[in-house]
């Protein structure tokens, strides 16, 4: 993402399309949040680097649109106003993203690991899960620790199908907003980007 958002940031408005941008980035991410939702603890350390790398790639086609679209849309009087909803509420998506996920991943390992390893303090659990303390790792048996570790992966799938399912839903709207065939559109309003 560090490397394609700055040049999306600068190409976009030289290219044009800028309707396109989204779609483009979303096609490149889409491949690594398939691979990342099938991610199991015995994963290829290559398979992960690769998921991530196609989703940052993705994302940072169209992260920086806004930006670069503001001009054209608002007064030069009001830039700064339009410039500083556009940062709060991209790192509101983000805060409000990261936290859905992590209570989604953080219940269902909590959850898990309690029913799988009832022997250890719940306390110690919560350390693991938290990162805060290894303590519970060191006291696990060592044909306990590759159950332990699956059930930590498969905690995070759902948080990963939750952002395919947010991703899909918005493109849908999107898509059914510009769609002459949607029935309750009005056609004074129709703008067909797709």
């Amino acid at each position: 993402m560090s490397l394609v958002m700055p040049a999306s940031g600068y190409l976009a408005p030289k290219i044009g399309n800028l309707e396109w941008w989204p779609i483009v980035g979303s096609i490149v991410a889409l491949p690594g949040s398939i691979m990342m939702v099938q991610v199991a603890a015995n994963t290829d350390p290559k398979i992960t680097h690769v998921s991530e790398i196609l989703i940052g790639a993705g994302m940072g086609c169209y992260i920086q649109l806004p930006y670069t679209m503001i001009g054209s849309y608002i007064h030069k009087s009001e830039k700064k106003d339009g410039m500083s909803f556009i940062i709060i509420s991209q790192i509101g998506g983000i805060t409000f993203s990261i936290s859905t996920s992590s209570a989604i991943f953080t219940t269902l390992a909590m959850q898990w690991l309690k029913e799988s390893l009832p022997e250890f303090p719940i306390s110690d659990i919560e350390n693991v899960i938290s990162g805060t303390s290894g303590k519970l790792l060191a006291d696990l048996p060592t044909e306990e620790i590759p159950k332990f570790l699956n059930i930590h992966v498969k905690a995070m799938i759902p948080a990963q199908v939750k952002a395919l399912i947010v991703g899909y839903c918005a493109d849908m709207k999107k898509r059914l907003d510009n769609c002459p065939f949607y029935p309750f559109w009005p056609d004074s309003e129709l703008q067909l980007f797709y």
